[in-house]
């Protein structure tokens, strides 16, 4: 490791990092940047922890196995970038001062609770990244919107649990969620919305959400988790491009336009959206074919 003149910490690539409570843990001086480089492996626990950075930017394959490494800093901002593997607990947890982390795809979390705790209001997740292990991301409560990309893959529990403040979640394409508690007392979510191809296993991962009301789905949605489908709307928002050209509202019998929030029902008639939640108000059926879209 070295200190250069910008006031910031490198670490050259293919370094292997070994030392603990080294010579930068709760550091009272103020770095401009931590920078590992690519392909450089930590052992060492809590070699960080501590720190006052502006910004910890890790460079590509890199391997963070040992406990703790950049806990409990001051950092601003962090920014992990592709084919990473976070391995070691508590790897940057609790780092409130946080404002944004960038994770970039291909990236491989497994270590509990490696941002658990931590202030960022902005999470941005890239394409393919695979989350296991416990708590990866618990009460960040200042988390309020989170989108999750393409390809992700979960196999984790209490990932997002306790996140007060997160109102609402998009999921991209081709995602798989296994384990359970996932988002669970996320009091303050109102809406999830998945993309194509979404499957959900496990159970009670939407558990003590209670103002969840708006749920969608793209095609081939599989869920399998019973705290959700309690949730669960019988149709879809539709984009105007996508409905046939001579499609108009079953119940208001207009055509669409492209200001129309058009729905789609599980058993594909289209309806404007407003229309069909009060005929959904009194009524359990499809307008058009009767098919059963609630519970009574």
């Amino acid at each position: 490791m070295e200190l250069v003149n910008n006031y910031s910490i490198i670490i050259p690539a293919k370094s292997q990092v070994q030392q603990s409570y080294g010579p930068f843990y709760s550091n009272q001086d103020t770095y401009h940047e931590i920078k590992v480089g690519s392909e450089s492996t930590f052992t060492g626990s809590y070699t960080f922890a501590g720190v006052q950075a502006e910004k910890i930017t890790v460079n590509p394959a890199c391997n963070i196995a040992g406990f703790g490494v950049f806990s409990r800093g001051f950092c601003r901002e962090v920014e992990i970038h592709q084919d990473n593997n976070i391995v070691g607990p508590y790897s940057f947890q609790y780092c409130s001062y946080l404002n944004r982390v960038q994770v970039h795809q291909n990236v491989r979390i497994s270590g509990n609770h490696a941002f658990s705790g931590c202030g960022m209001r902005e999470l941005h997740l890239g394409k393919g990244i695979k989350l296991y292990g416990t708590g990866t991301f618990y009460g960040c409560d200042r988390i309020e919107h989170l989108e999750i990309p393409d390809n992700a893959f979960f196999d984790s529990i209490f990932t997002f649990a306790k996140c007060v403040n997160l109102k609402s979640v998009r999921f991209g394409n081709n995602v798989v969620l296994y384990g359970h508690s996932i988002f669970s007392s996320c009091k303050s979510l109102e809406a999830v919305y998945f993309g194509d191809n979404v499957s959900i296993y496990g159970e009670d991962n939407f558990n003590g959400c209670p103002n969840l009301r708006i749920i969608e789905h793209g095609s081939n949605f599989l869920n399998e988790d019973k705290t959700l489908r309690i949730f669960e709307k019988p149709y879809k928002r539709t984009r105007f491009e996508e409905i046939p050209e001579d499609a108009e509202c079953s119940i208001r019998m207009e055509p669409f336009d492209k200001d129309s929030a058009v729905v789609q029902t599980i058993c594909g008639h289209y309806f404007n959206e407003e229309c069909l939640s009060e005929w959904l108000d009194n009524r359990t059926t499809c307008p058009v074919c009767r098919k059963k879209l609630k519970r009574e």
